[in-house]
């Protein structure tokens, strides 16, 4: 079962939830209106990350969000880091590392405003499985 902390840093806004372990599992980040601008889980070995855009153009706002999907082929945890009042640092980094050194990735999606897949790789165990059944 998951605990939640959350805390407010300065004027912008962001929760932290922890597992059990008092493992950081997700972070979300919210711009000064209170709406979400980024979000990081980790959960297993799978990296969910999503960063939310508003722009203005020609009097009307559009929203960009770009997500991306990574499979980690080792433990890691997620790890952040306040720059200042309004920047951080959100990585996953390998579990038992004091270092910022990064997992090995199995696999990774990344998609634009849900509708298109902006690149992707594939599990090379994948293709190899597709050949043998050729």
């Amino acid at each position: 079962m998951e605990t939640m902390k959350s805390m407010t840093q300065n004027s912008k806004r962001n929760i932290f939830i922890y597992n059990k372990n008092d493992e950081l599992t997700t972070y979300v980040e919210f711009d000064l209106d209170g709406l979400m601008t980024g979000y990081y889980n980790l959960k297993d070995r799978v990296f969910t990350k999503a960063n939310v855009f508003k722009f203005k153009e020609k009097n009307k706002i559009y929203t960009d969000i770009n997500k991306t999907k990574t499979t980690f082929g080792e433990d890691c945890k997620l790890f952040h880091m306040f720059f200042d009042a309004d920047d951080s640092y959100c990585r996953v980094i390998k579990r038992d590392s004091m270092r910022i050194e990064l997992p090995v990735e199995i696999s990774t999606i990344h998609s634009h405003n849900e509708d298109s897949i902006e690149a992707y790789t594939v599990n090379p165990s994948i293709i190899q499985s597709w050949l043998k059944k050729l």
